[in-house]
């Protein structure tokens, strides 16, 4: 039976077997780790029912594998490209689950396992206060980019300008490069 025979009659059949359907008889292009990912997730999911941690575990995968991609076709800039994002959206992660009050747990999970700054540092400056925070990072690369987007902290659409604070920081890298 394939999945256009189904009746869609919601709960008929389990979710594992839509799943399989779904991921296990059609063929795919995307890299065997990912697929195995994937697979891993599902079943993990499908038991203990937290589905949080999917988007994370599939960023770091698809992070080491544009990673790999780039190694591979021996692009320096593209690894450095790659690293300076990789801390972008590290640092955003801290900063929007410091916003939050989302605490420790998960942090190292949302956090990507690429990029120049170390989780042991991200996770120290994720614990620190605003100001402090501010300071952990005048020594990197990125000093500026928190500064700026930490003014603006109180303001209501500070979301917004975290991201635009990220992505001014990316557009200056590549007009450096």
């Amino acid at each position: 039976t394939t999945l256009k025979e189904w009746p869609l009659t919601e709960g008929l059949y389990p979710k594992s077997m839509l799943v399989d359907a779904i991921y296990d008889e059609l063929p795919s292009d995307l890299p065997s780790a990912l697929l195995d990912d994937i697979r891993d997730l599902t079943e993990t999911t499908q038991h203990s029912g937290n589905f949080s941690r999917i988007d994370y575990r599939i960023d770091r995968r698809l992070r080491a594998l544009q990673l790999e991609i780039a190694q591979n076709a021996k692009s320096p800039f593209l690894v450095e490209y790659l690293h300076r994002l990789s801390d972008v959206q590290n640092i955003t992660t801290i900063i929007r689950r410091k916003m939050h009050e989302l605490g420790r747990d998960g942090l190292t999970d949302a956090l990507l396992n690429a990029g120049t700054l170390d989780h042991t540092f991200l996770e120290k400056a994720h614990d620190s206060g605003w100001e402090s925070m501010v300071t952990a990072f005048k020594p990197t690369e990125y000093s500026q980019m928190v500064a700026d987007a930490l003014a603006q902290v109180e303001q209501q659409n500070f979301l917004a300008i975290l991201d635009a604070c990220g992505s001014q920081y990316l557009i200056e890298f590549l007009q450096r490069a």
